[in-house]
């Protein structure tokens, strides 16, 4: 594709980086177009990500970039709530002391972002999306070494790149995204991300339809569009990165279950390039967004620093000329503002929502207790295992990743965690083998207590 337009028009610049790879995509919109300028791929080994980014600016010194980078967003979970239907201002409180009771940790812990999925019979349905805050440094500081104006979830780029491919993509749908390190399931209500499962992966166990790993991979699938019967019965679109047969081997698995798939093509070779081109395709436009850091990120470039510092002094007096106007005009405000929630406090749906609200405090007081969760399962662990993650989310199995040398190991571990008291039902959920570090991976489900599942019995 050829550029073309004026100098002073913006072009979208997204970033993305895998284990082997950094990858940009440069997206131009003019008169309502969109096209691809250029893709870029380098090796991780041939240059760091400083320079990959400077790479692209200098390739267009002449024109004002906007850029945006990708998030890894294994460690975001995804929540769902469902409220009574209100204006949007008045949901940002509801939404958050309900998403206090549905986050494992306090919410200060957190950073959250949300998303309404549709609204039917005078209720909202809610998708919160959050991570601990702790999760997203080093994400910032990729960010803060490339100078990028906004960081997006990987998922959601996926998402945008997709919609970019297909024509009338609307509605609810779901999408199975697969590449060389691990393979996304996302699950869209009404054109909005809802909730994504990842499922890790080692592409050279995957080669033969015939092997228990791409076997189980399929099964793994199947399952997680059942448990979440929202999208159960909705079209799942499939699209692969370059590795073609893998995308055709996973596609003919799914339909011999009773999953029909639609294959998605990118062309011009952007199937490569589709988290950057998502990416890119997301900064050219204002469409609804996920966006975990926008408390803890902020573009800082040299022309911002250099505007900024020689106007403090009118910058200072600017700010006490404005605080004395906001106090003045807050003591207004707060009392219509008063007025205005008296007045709905005296409506049946509030009452309502009261007891909807203290039942669920209550149940929040339930929650699993984290620490000790933990010490069960360090107690467990044996030698030549390491823990590697621990999901935790109310009324599904507690589920820990873990990795070690010797097979022997990871079954040791599950019969040493499933003695322990409150735990119940321990399996390997699946199995891989990570042929860098020759080591086998997997992930180990249980139920704790009343945290997962009702049982008539417990140790």
């Amino acid at each position: 594709m050829t550029e073309s337009g004026t100098q002073n028009e913006s072009l979208y610049v997204g970033l993305s980086a895998d284990s082997l790879w950094y990858r940009a995509c440069v997206v131009q919109v003019q008169d309502k177009t969109t096209s691809v300028l250029k893709n870029y791929a380098v090796s991780r080994d041939e240059v760091n990500w400083r320079d990959f980014v400077k790479t692209i600016g200098d390739d267009y010194l002449d024109r004002n970039l906007v850029t945006a980078m990708a998030f890894d967003d294994r460690c975001v979970g995804f929540y769902h709530i469902e409220i009574p239907a209100m204006n949007q201002k008045q949901m940002v409180s509801v939404v958050a002391s309900q998403a206090e009771i549905q986050f494992p940790l306090p919410i200060e812990q957190m950073r959250y972002h949300w998303h309404i999925l549709g609204e039917k019979d005078g209720k909202a349905a809610i998708s919160i999306a959050a991570a601990k805050s702790d999760m997203l440094a080093d994400t910032v500081s990729q960010a803060r070494k490339a100078d990028v104006d906004s960081v997006v979830l990987r998922s959601e780029a996926i998402l945008r790149a997709v919609d970019f491919l297909c024509d009338d993509l609307r509605g609810d749908f779901n999408i199975l995204y697969l590449c060389e390190e691990d393979v996304k399931l996302l699950f869209v209500q009404n054109g909005v991300l809802a909730k994504v499962t990842t499922f890790d992966c080692d592409r050279s166990l995957l080669a033969d339809e015939q092997s228990s790993q791409v076997q189980l991979l399929c099964l793994d699938i199947q399952n997680a569009i059942a448990e979440y019967p929202v999208n159960e019965n909705c079209p799942l679109l499939l699209f692969s990165d370059e590795v073609e047969s893998f995308g055709e081997m996973v596609e003919t698995l799914l339909n011999d279950k009773g999953v029909e798939t639609q294959r998605i093509s990118g062309d011009n070779g952007l199937q490569a390039e589709v988290v950057s081109l998502g990416t890119a395709l997301m900064t050219s436009d204002t469409a609804q967004q996920y966006d975990l850091f926008k408390e803890v990120y902020q573009k800082t470039s040299i022309e911002l620093k250099e505007k900024s510092g020689g106007k403090k002094k009118i910058l200072a007096v600017a700010v006490c000329l404005l605080l004395a106007v906001f106090i003045a005009v807050s003591y207004g405000a707060d009392k219509l503002r008063i007025a205005a929630y008296e007045k709905q406090m005296n409506t049946p749906e509030f009452t309502q929502f009261q007891e909807i609200h203290r039942v669920r405090t209550a149940i929040a007081q339930q929650r699993v207790d984290i620490p000790a969760l933990i010490e069960k399962i360090n107690q467990s662990v044996p030698k030549g295992v390491t823990v590697d993650s621990l999901s935790v989310r109310r009324s599904q199995r507690i589920a820990v990743g873990a990795s070690c040398k010797d097979p022997k190991a990871m079954y040791a571990f599950t019969e040493a965690l499933d003695k322990c008291k409150g735990v119940e039902t321990v399996r390997i959920s699946s199995q891989g083998f990570d042929k860098k570090k020759k080591q086998t991976t997997f992930t180990l489900t249980f139920d704790y207590k009343n945290f997962t599942q009702k049982r008539k019995a417990s140790k």
